[in-house]
This record gives C-alpha cells, sequence and structure tokens, in this order.
C-alpha cells in the first residue's frame, strides 16, 4: 500500500478520523426477524475473524462507545432470539482502536431498521488492507458470510471507516471527497443514507458496483438481468459466484484502488457497471459534497463513475 502515500493517513490528536480498510458491506430488504439465522451467522463468522481484537463496542441506545466487557458481543445474537419485546432499530457497532468512537481497519457494523416499511439493514466487516494480498480468501470470506443471508445487494474493495456522528465528521467527509475523486475503487459509505434510499425505493437496487457486488434474487429477477449477469462470466475478466442468496460479481482478480494519477485501468468494473447501472438508486443522498462547482454534482459524477 505505500503507492497511497500521505494521502490515507487521517489522523487528529494522534487519532485517526477515517481509515482504510478492506470493506464487505450487504444489504436486506424486509424484517431482520425474518433472516436471523444469516445475520447471527454473518455476526459469529464476522467475530471468528476479527474478535480478539476488539476493544470497544456502542449500540443504539448508546451516547458512545465504551470498552468491551466480557458479554458484550453476545448482545446481537440475543436481540434476535425473540424473548424479548422487538425494538424500532438495531445498531451494533465493534471496533479495534486504543481510543474511544476511534474507526478501525478492523470493525464490524449492523444496523437494522425495523420501524420503516419495509424494513431495511446492513452488516459490514472491516478488514486490515493486508487481505487484499490474498484475494480467493476475500470471495471465500464473503461467500461464507452471505450463505444464510437473503441479501438484496452489496459490495466488497477498498473502503473507509469513519464516525459519521464523531467531531470530525465534517473534516472526514471533505477528505472522502479527495479520496473519491482520486482514487475510483475506494468506496465511499455513510450506511444511513443509503438505508434511506433503500427504503424509498420503489424497487430492488444496489448503491454502487466495486471489485465483487452482490446482487440478490430480488434483483435478478428483474428484466433481463440475469441474462446479462451470467453473460459477464464469458468475458474472461468477470466472473461470477453463486450464492444461496444470488450472484457476486467479480470485477477482475483483485481489488483496486483505481488511482486517476496513474490512469489505473478499471474497465472491468464498468463492464459490471453498465449491466448493473440501471439498478443504481436514484435517490441516493450526498456522503459528500465537494467543492461548489457550477453545474457539477461531485457525488452523482461519484456514483455513476462505473455506469459507462
Amino acid at each position: 500500500m505505500s503507492e497511497t502515500g500521505k494521502l490515507f493517513e487521517f489522523r487528529h490528536d494522534g487519532v485517526d478520523y477515517l481509515k482504510l480498510c478492506i470493506d464487505i458491506t450487504t444489504y436486506w430488504r424486509g424484517s431482520a426477524f425474518d433472516r436471523v439465522d444469516g445475520i447471527v451467522h454473518f455476526y459469529k463468522r464476522a467475530l471468528s475473524i476479527i474478535g480478539s481484537r476488539l476493544t470497544y463496542f456502542e449500540t443504539g441506545t448508546m451516547s458512545g462507545a465504551k470498552p468491551l466487557k466480557k458479554d458484550s458481543l453476545d448482545m446481537l445474537p440475543v436481540w434476535f432470539a425473540g424473548s424479548k419485546p422487538r425494538a424500532d432499530i438495531y445498531i451494533m457497532t465493534l471496533e479495534s482502536g486504543a481510543h474511544r468512537n476511534e474507526p478501525t481497519d478492523c470493525a464490524f457494523y449492523l444496523q437494522a431498521d425495523e420501524e420503516t416499511a419495509p424494513p431495511v439493514g446492513v452488516a459490514r466487516l472491516m478488514l486490515p488492507t493486508a487481505a487484499a494480498e490474498d484475494p480467493r480468501k476475500i470471495i471465500d470470506l464473503t461467500l461464507d458470510l452471505v450463505s444464510k443471508l437473503r441479501f438484496e445487494s452489496g459490495h466488497v474493495g477498498f473502503g473507509m471507516n469513519w464516525d459519521a456522528a464523531g467531531d470530525m465528521e465534517i473534516v472526514a467527509k471533505d477528505r472522502m471527497f479527495d479520496v473519491g475523486m482520486r482514487y475510483l475503487g475506494v468506496d465511499l459509505a455513510d450506511v444511513d443514507i443509503t438505508l434511506v434510499a433503500m427504503n424509498r425505493a420503489a424497487r430492488p437496487g444496489i448503491k454502487v458496483v466495486n471489485w465483487l457486488t452482490l446482487v440478490g434474487d430480488a434483483l435478478l429477477d428483474a428484466d433481463d438481468l440475469r441474462r446479462k449477469v451470467n453473460e459477464l462470466d464469458g468475458t474472461g475478466q468477470c466472473l461470477v459466484h453463486q450464492s444461496p442468496g444470488g450472484v457476486v460479481i467479480q470485477a477482475g482478480p483483485e481489488p483496486l484502488l483505481g488511482d486517476r494519477n496513474r490512469r489505473a485501468d478499471l474497465s472491468v468494473y464498468e463492464r459490471v457497471g453498465q449491466v448493473l447501472a440501471p439498478y443504481r438508486f436514484s435517490n441516493h443522498k450526498k456522503v459528500f459534497a465537494g467543492p461548489a462547482t457550477p453545474g457539477r454534482d461531485a457525488w452523482a459524477e461519484w456514483l455513476a463513475r462505473f455506469d459507462g
């Protein structure tokens, strides 16, 4: 990762506020209680990888992260066990930093909004960028994580972890604009915003494509998308991995940062993007704004960067 230089060092007073990672994210539409086995499997598989490194946790009823306690990691499965009255929203954040509320590259996040119609949810596992050195392991891990989960969409590749409610929120968004304009292979996320877009969308869809793009069965039933996805498997650059909940489309042999300054070739990402462009959420609000430029919407351009 030496080619990234100082651009990916985002620290204030010795604490990270934005962290590059390998981001495995999946979204679902419908109640979390209709997919408990899949969510708990994702969670437990994630813990088997990062559990020993975790230091802080936060739930939706807390006002900030607290040091991990002995039974903190048992909370999530209990939420969905059905023995307690259901809440409107469930949130679990797990981080591995030395400081409270510090975003890290070894983290887990889950949010299930049960009060919306329809309910929507997301699960994320974030890993150090060194994981990119063995792409096959990332593919196998992704397929394992969602092997029991009925998902609508998802994406896997380089991404940024940050605290959207933190003191450095505005600075983090400014720096994400810098990253987004240069490194096209790095996903920039605010899952709250994506969940709102999902909830308001009239049909299933995706946020964006990345190195791996998860496409659930609900999307594959639309029009001739399944045929187009299957045709990608014959291009020599894209592979389509089957999953019980849909497919995982692989764009090239490894995740790419997509450095514009080095004229990175992202044509394989664009091949997948062209197929899925009609299914991108058209109502996705901004994660970053960028400088005010007449006639230009940097966020819209970023979302459409692989549309072809």
